[in-house]
């Protein structure tokens, strides 16, 4: 069989078992989205914070899935633990360094976190609900877990949401530029494990 087709047919087979998930920054990068004099730098930040977190995550080997604020009130009705969006269900919910949610996101993030679910804050907490002022995601943030913006940090507080994990007899230590998905296909699992850097 073809090398080609074993990848294909291991990467759509049943569906990804993930636990994490993380709220896309996109509006707050909307919002500070003006003259490039006064905003670009911001943006640039905010930017490079967010790739940032997305390699940490891939390369620590902690699968997660994007959360789109706009798409989320007709994927999940209301908050619970787990947190259910379409058809997945979350364990731990991120959210990075941003300046604004969505009333709806944080709707589902306060009935979340008071069923029990993981929510996890990094960085700077959002001071902004749905683009005006509200001390509404602090008073959250306090309810919940918050690390710094940083790979050590965050990384540790997922090890619980790892599902599988690659350490290296030589050194001990995760290998870098590895990426994994583990997916649930009926009784069966299927793991692929892959080079992310030639």
């Amino acid at each position: 069989m073809n090398a080609d087709v074993v990848v294909t047919t291991a990467l759509v087979r049943g569906k990804a078992a993930i636990r994490v998930a993380m709220v896309h920054p996109v509006e707050s990068y909307w919002l500070l989205y003006g003259p490039k004099e006064q905003t670009h730098a911001q943006r640039e930040e905010l930017d490079a914070q967010f790739q940032n977190i997305t390699d940490w995550l891939l390369n620590g080997l902690i699968d997660f899935n994007y959360l789109s604020e706009a798409l989320l009130p007709s994927q999940c009705d209301g908050g619970a633990a787990p947190l259910p969006v379409g058809r997945m269900a979350y364990e731990v919910v991120l959210v990075p360094a941003c300046k604004t949610l969505r009333s709806t996101t944080v709707e589902r993030l306060e009935a979340f976190a008071k069923a029990g679910g993981t929510l996890l804050f990094v960085g700077e907490i959002p001071s902004l609900v749905d683009a005006l002022p509200s001390d509404r995601v602090s008073r959250l943030a306090g309810k919940a877990q918050v690390v710094q913006h940083n790979r050590t940090d965050i990384v540790a507080a997922l090890e619980d949401s790892r599902a599988v994990d690659v350490i290296s007899l030589n050194t001990g230590l995760r290998p870098e530029a590895l990426v994994s998905q583990l997916r649930q296909d009926g009784a069966a699992r299927w793991f692929f494990l892959c080079h992310a850097e030639h």
